[in-house]
Formats: structure tokens, C-alpha cells, sequence
């Protein structure tokens, strides 16, 4: 059995509320919930999860089934959090797909993908959404007091960009993982396409989010 599980914590600083604050007329966590719907991988097993009653009783208005989280577990270490959530839930789920509210443009063809490539040969592996990065750790540079030093070894910084190998960066779209089979693990990659794993992290994101829908650059999940 999949599992959808939808981490909606609450007090976040850079973003106040943003989980159940409104984008395009719903609140952000509404568009997790109705992808997962609309993918047909996970029947009635959508789950948010969350430290405030106020988020799972919005959450469930949506169609999700709200699973409050005890304080002493919080939701700042994923492991923790993510193991909490299966013992409690006990229903022999297989694979768990993480699906945080912060990136409402998933697509069903996304989720559906995602699944077929954690399992590729017949053998279940974790899976991680990834994005190109933009800034590269070769022309960064660390502040030693008063003077600045190059944060790679080497002189790369002086190479031009387009030489360096392709790095990527874990976004928030998606992460599966499957039961019984935690640290130390292969993870098989998920690259995302267009704006499938773009994030809402920082107010700027949010004001880049509502320009994207207003110029139909994005498809959000339309909310039944």
C-alpha cells in the first residue's frame, strides 16, 4: 500500500502561516491534498500531519485525514517525525511519499512517474526530487575576518561556469521512502521538470508564485 503523508507544520518564520495561507484562493496545503487525490495512487490514505489543530481541521475540509502529532515528536527532524507517523497509522503501508505543501505545482504525471523509478528492476529504492542549482559552490567565497577566501579548494572560482560538472539540489516537491529501510540507503533521483519542484521558502517566492499563475506559466491542481 503508498501512503501520502503532508507535513503541515505550523510557526514558520520567514513565511507566517503559509501552509493554510491562500494562493490563488485556497489554502497552500489544499493543492498537496488534491494532487494526491487526483493521482490515484493512494485512495483514502492522504494524511496531513501537523502541530496545530487548526491546519488538520482545514486539511480535512480538503479531503485529507488529519493526524495530529504529539510536541515531544515536533517536526523539525524528518526521520523522527515520518517513523512517528507509520507506528501510529499501523496499516502496513510499503511506501510513504512525502508531499510538502511548500511546492503546489506537482503534477499527477510527476507523482506517477516518481513511482515508477523507485521501483525500476523490481526492487524498491528511496527516492528524492532534485532541481539544477544556479549558484555554484565554485564561485562562492567564505569570510575569514577581514578578508574573503575561496570556499572550493583550488582556483575553480576562476573557471567558467559552464565547465563545472551538473550539481543538483534536494527540493521539497517529493520524497519517497519505503518501510523498514531507513539510513544508509541509495537514493534514486526524481528531476524535476518546469516548476514541478519549486518552493515556497521565502515572501519573495510567494510574490513569484502569484506572478507565475497570473501569467498561466503554471497549472495549480484544480481543487474539487
Amino acid at each position: 500500500m503508498l501512503i501520502a503523508l503532508i507535513p503541515a507544520r505550523s510557526g514558520s518564520k520567514r513565511v507566517p502561516g503559509k501552509n493554510i495561507r491562500e494562493l490563488a484562493g485556497h489554502p497552500l496545503l489544499a493543492y498537496s491534498i488534491q494532487v494526491a487525490k487526483d493521482s490515484g495512487l493512494f485512495g483514502e490514505h492522504i494524511y496531513v500531519t501537523s502541530d496545530s489543530q487548526e491546519y488538520l481541521d482545514i486539511a480535512e475540509s480538503y479531503g485529507a485525514k488529519a493526524l495530529p502529532i504529539e510536541p515531544k515528536f515536533g517536526m523539525g527532524h524528518d526521520d523522527y517525525w515520518i517513523e512517528w507517523a507509520l507506528q501510529s497509522l499501523s496499516e502496513g503501508f510499503k511506501r510513504i511519499f512525502i508531499l510538502r505543501p511548500t511546492s503546489p505545482f506537482r503534477t499527477v504525471e510527476m507523482l506517477r512517474d516518481a513511482y515508477a523509478i523507485s521501483a525500476l528492476g523490481g526492487r524498491l529504492h528511496p527516492l528524492k526530487a532534485i532541481s539544477p542549482i544556479r549558484e555554484r559552490p565554485e564561485k562562492m567565497w567564505c569570510s575569514k575576518g577581514t578578508f574573503i577566501e575561496p570556499y572550493t579548494e583550488g582556483e575553480k572560482h576562476l573557471d567558467p561556469s559552464y565547465t563545472f560538472n551538473a550539481l543538483f539540489l534536494q527540493d521539497s516537491s517529493l520524497e519517497i521512502r519505503h518501510t523498514g529501510y531507513w539510513g544508509g540507503q541509495q537514493y534514486r533521483p526524481y528531476f524535476s521538470q518546469g516548476y514541478e519542484g519549486f518552493s515556497i521558502d521565502y515572501e519573495d517566492d510567494w510574490i513569484l508564485a502569484e506572478a507565475l499563475i497570473e501569467r498561466g506559466l503554471v497549472t495549480l491542481p484544480g481543487i474539487k
